[in-house]
């Protein structure tokens, strides 16, 4: 069935503000986020929006907190007893407490100590961003988030620590323990300045999974950065909509490769070899290759994680040099298997259903071509009676 989903578009790159700014645009519910962040005991928070442009693109920026509240610093220790002695739901506390431990635990590792300074990040600006941001979310009541690969800048930006490398080492530590993508700064776009922050970066890899679905968009919204920038449009994009994944659709992998000098004969084996090691569909196709030589391209489709050893097969077994892969998507109705009685014996029959309802019954040909053979009857006909019959399990 479908799911209602978000899928996080870092088309300038990312970071708290700006994601809760692409939030409000797709109208998750400002009065549920203020509340969750008043319910930190932290006095009375009130964002203010603004409507603006990066680059001709509209969308939604946030200012920055004014008055007492901004000149505080926060330890990591203190952030998680706020949390803790707030009264915030039980599943953004969950989330927000799993973000927060994320990042600490990436700037730990970083700087080799427990007792981490948090210069920046211990300002009132990163609790309300994640607090916000995961409120935000919340009141979407999504079923999955997912994210786009992320732009990383380059160059160097000053910090309480000194001169840092882009991406900070704390950004490169949250993607390399997740499965987050990234672009390089050789695209000409890249700017040479922080584009990922370690708060939004955090959140996308706590909250998301870097892949992009297939979804129809219903809503879609820009944050704005605090920049305006010469070369790019300075906003993370969020979209909202359905998805259709899990039950009716599954990830697997694609392996190809080209053939124009082996026996058909070896090629028979290697398919033999490929079902036998559990790929799902082997099938060739005719091509033409360069200077016009006849060819063939072997295609499988396998789960991912048989994707190194089919690999292996295809290069040991066949005389191509190499094999290329992608991931695909596969659409799978629900398949059961029902044993029907006919007047020539048992045979199973595989229905196809969707939606729960049976929509296809098809005899097995093994079974089929047994009973054809055991009582010296014409396999067609064997195939014809078995399918008068399934055709009765229809609905």
């Amino acid at each position: 069935m479908p799911e209602k989903c978000a899928y996080i578009r870092a088309v300038g790159g990312i970071s708290g503000d700006m994601l809760l700014g692409a939030l409000i645009d797709v109208e998750a519910d400002i009065d549920f986020i203020t509340q969750q962040l008043n319910s930190l005991n932290l006095g009375e928070i009130e964002l203010e929006f603004y409507n603006g442009t990066r680059k001709g693109v509209s969308g939604i920026g946030l200012r920055p907190l004014k008055g007492c509240l901004e000149s505080k610093s926060y330890t990591f220790k203190q952030f998680i007893k706020i949390i803790e002695d707030s009264q915030l739901t039980p599943n953004v506390r969950s989330k927000v407490l799993m973000t927060f431990a994320n990042l600490f635990q990436a700037e730990q590792k970083v700087h080799g100590t427990g007792d981490v300074e948090l210069h920046e990040l211990g300002s009132i600006d990163t609790i309300i961003d994640i607090v916000g941001v995961v409120s935000g979310f919340e009141s979407l009541e999504l079923d999955r988030i997912f994210c786009s690969a992320l732009p990383t800048g380059h160059g160097f930006i000053k910090s309480g620590h000194g001169l840092m490398p882009i991406p900070a080492p704390a950004v490169l530590e949250l993607i390399k323990t997740s499965n987050a993508q990234l672009l390089t700064h050789s695209n000409q776009f890249y700017d040479s300045v922080e584009m990922i922050t370690p708060t939004g970066v955090a959140l996308a890899t706590t909250l998301a999974e870097f892949s992009d679905p297939i979804m129809k968009v219903r809503k879609s919204g820009f944050g704005l950065g605090t920049r305006d920038v010469e070369i790019y449009p300075n906003v993370a994009s969020i979209w909202t909509g359905e998805c259709i994944l899990n039950s009716e659709n599954n990830k697997y992998s694609l392996l190809e490769t080209n053939i124009d000098d082996m026996s058909p004969e070896i090629m028979g084996y290697v398919q033999e070899r490929l079902f036998d090691i559990g790929v799902l569909d082997v099938w060739t196709t005719p091509i033409y290759m360069k200077k016009n030589r006849p060819a063939i391209k072997i295609s499988c489709i396998l789960p991912n994680d048989l994707e190194k050893k089919v690999a292996n097969v295809l290069l040991e077994e066949t005389s191509t040099f190499g094999v290329r892969s992608r991931d695909v998507l596969r659409y799978e109705a629900d398949r059961k298997i029902k044993k029907i009685d006919t007047r020539l014996g048992g045979i199973n029959v595989k229905l196809k259903i969707i939606g729960g309802k049976v929509v296809g019954a098809y005899p097995e040909y093994e079974d089929c071509r047994r009973i054809a053979i055991d009582k010296s009857i014409p396999l067609q006909n064997v195939m014809e009676l078995a399918q008068t019959q399934a055709n009765q399990l229809l609905d």
